[in-house]
């Protein structure tokens, strides 16, 4: 199994601790990863809503918007089956990946979301989504919702397209699922 550092200990998984000490390294086939956030976003009118899948990269290592061979494998089958379930993202989002110097995301100035840098109102923007609008009526007016979509609002919208899983994961994947490319078949 690969080696991890933690910037908080305090904050270790000890499941994830304990299912490494159990079963084979990753190069025996097991992957542990954990996912930082299903930032799922609804309304009474629209009770089911949307989600997007976010990983947090805290002063990592790895250069901006990249997570690692084993959580692109992992999270790839995921992006896979909810894109096949619903192809024009209506219900899922995407996956993102977000880089911070910090975990302190209340101190954080810069959220690096995909590759691109955010301010943190542009951030706090992005995060409202589709969904701003339907906090900003009149009838809301005075509520908290109301004031945190006022604030949101503020902010310039900058859009950000879903991350982009690297392509030979994706082969792999659509092979498994029988999706496979005549190049795949060829052994190319």
């Amino acid at each position: 199994m690969s080696s991890h550092t933690f910037n908080d200990t305090a904050h270790r998984l000890k499941e994830r601790d304990f299912l490494r000490k159990i079963l084979p390294d990753g190069p025996n086939g097991v992957s542990i990863e954990d996912l930082d956030v299903v930032l799922r976003m609804f309304t009474k009118s629209n009770p089911v809503g949307s989600y997007r899948l976010i990983e947090n990269k805290t002063g990592s290592r790895r250069p901006a918007g990249q997570i690692g061979a084993s959580k692109d494998h992992t999270f790839g089958i995921q992006d896979f089956l909810a894109r096949q379930s619903d192809p024009n993202l209506h219900f899922y989002k995407g996956y993102f990946v977000i880089n911070t110097a910090t975990d302190d995301w209340e101190n954080c100035e810069e959220f690096i979301v995909n590759c691109v840098s955010l301010t943190k109102g542009q951030f706090v923007r992005w995060i409202w989504g589709d969904l701003l609008n339907d906090w900003l009526l009149p009838e809301k007016e005075g509520a908290e919702g109301y004031r945190l979509a006022f604030e949101a609002s503020l902010h310039e919208l900058v859009e950000i397209k879903p991350y982009t899983f690297p392509t030979y994961v994706v082969s792999k994947i659509k092979v498994a699922f029988g999706y496979a490319y005549p190049e795949a078949r060829n052994g190319r």
